[in-house]
């Protein structure tokens, strides 16, 4: 049995290893500075993300948005709930593996770990390689023992992070075709793993929506940002018919002035893709939708791994780019009659990541049919026809409301079917759990 002696040099070493825990006005300010570092390195960010299939107008909205969550750090702590970082020991730490267009945007969940008391290990796509060099230098400029960025080849450093018994939990971007191969290695590692990947996100336009709104809305969260490569940009939109031609007009009529070609022009708005992969499934998806009846009525366009802003109508659930992610600039356009068809179609995927609607009368019966549960829960295998995030007419003034932006910048995303889930162990059963989740809260505990 432990004697008194033995109990005090034990929590003596604890005390020793253990992280020491920062005031949180301590952090504001250092992520303040983290903000000016960022606006400091602009230039040497843009040209790098450029390079990583981003846009210069892309990078510097990303940049200027992530200095004023930075600078603005506080509304975090409610999403904190009081709680604390999982992290007990100097060398324990958070791991993210981090997708290529996603580089600025990394430091929201850094700044996260940093407010908790976590120390976190960035793996970076390589793709996005010298981005996340100039983000390195600067949060181990003022984080230098919590901030780690890791380099190593994406399978080899997986295999490690599993092993590795510093390693608390284990967060992951990409395709969930990669991710379902690693479930047997986590159970068997008893990690705590949780995934975001693609989604095919719909978006329903009821009767009494304003047609030309909804089509600037849409026009602007499809071909606003990174040329269509955000997984949670809606781009199947199902219109009702009565409205689809209004619609379509006011779709094509804005996405005539967009700027396409060199990306390190500030007027560009679509530039190359980051990946050729995402590249060949578009072009293959165009093909199969032409090849059923499809119809490109703007753009359809592909030079190299440039792919010009694309709208297609005639379109049906047998077609490839109604199921699988179109991870660029296209939009696929289907017209409805009632609101149960809207609600049948908006179902019928195998991604449930996100779902936009617009109107007012009908709208709670619609998020009421698609709408999972409000945070991440127990599930017994993966859950479809269900949405982890739902938006309802959600630009104000051209923008998106302040409760999204909130909710966007402390990583508050998730969704169900093969968007996103967790697994892990507790007690010794293994546990898959779906929905929205909070960074904070999945490498936290209660304080």
């Amino acid at each position: 049995m432990e004697n008194r002696k033995e109990k005090k040099e034990r929590l003596v070493r604890k005390r020793e290893k253990a992280i020491p825990m920062q005031d949180p006005e301590e952090v504001f300010e250092l992520l303040a500075k983290v903000a000016d570092g960022l606006d400091e390195k602009r230039n040497e960010l843009i040209e790098a993300d450029v390079g990583a299939g981003l846009t210069y107008q892309g990078s510097s909205v990303m940049i200027d948005h992530l200095i004023s969550v930075l600078k603005n750090f506080r509304p975090a702590l409610k999403y904190m709930g009081g709680r604390k970082g999982i992290c007990d020991g100097r060398d324990e730490e958070v791991v993210l593996i981090m997708p290529f267009n996603l580089s600025t945007p990394a430091c929201g969940p850094i700044a996260c770990q940093m407010l908790l008391g976590n120390n976190i290990r960035v793996k970076p796509s390589p793709i996005a390689f010298k981005a996340y060099r100039v983000l390195e230098s600067i949060w181990k400029r003022h984080f230098p023992d919590r901030v780690r960025f890791d380099y190593r080849e994406a399978k080899g450093f997986m295999k490690w992070a599993l092993e590795e018994p510093t390693v608390k939990v284990i967060g992951a971007y990409g395709t969930d075709r990669v991710a379902v191969q690693y479930k047997e290695a986590v159970q068997q590692a008893g990690k705590k793993y949780f995934f975001e990947g693609p989604g095919k996100n719909p978006a329903i336009v009821l009767e009494d929506a304003d047609p030309k709104d909804a089509a600037y809305q849409l026009f602007m969260l499809r071909f606003g940002i990174n040329s269509g490569q955000v997984c949670i940009s809606p781009g199947r939109f199902y219109i009702q018919e009565d409205l689809f031609e209004q619609f379509t007009d006011a779709l094509i009529e804005p996405t005539k002035g967009l700027v396409v070609g060199d990306p390190r022009n500030p007027n560009t708005n679509i530039g190359p893709l980051g990946s050729e992969l995402a590249v060949s499934m578009i072009d293959e998806q165009l093909k199969d939708a032409v090849a059923k009846g499809g119809k490109i009525i703007y753009g359809g366009g592909i030079n190299g791994t440039l792919i010009d802003p694309t709208i297609v109508v005639n379109v049906n659930h047998d077609m490839k780019g109604m199921h699988d992610e179109s991870f660029g600039p296209i939009c696929w356009l289907m017209p409805f009659r009632s609101v149960e068809e809207a609600i049948t179609l908006a179902k019928d995927n195998r991604y449930g990541l996100a779902v936009t609607i617009f109107g007012e009368k009908d709208v709670s019966r619609v998020k009421d049919a698609l709408q999972g549960e409000q945070h991440l829960h127990d599930v017994k295998d993966l859950v479809f026809g269900k949405f982890g995030v739902v938006s309802i007419n959600p630009l104000k003034g051209g923008a998106l409301a302040e409760e999204e932006m909130e909710r966007m910048a402390f990583g508050t995303i998730g969704g169900y079917g093969y968007s996103g889930w967790v697994w892990k162990t507790e007690n010794g059963k293994f546990k898959i759990q779906q929905g929205p989740k909070l960074y904070a809260l999945e490498t936290s505990v209660e304080a």
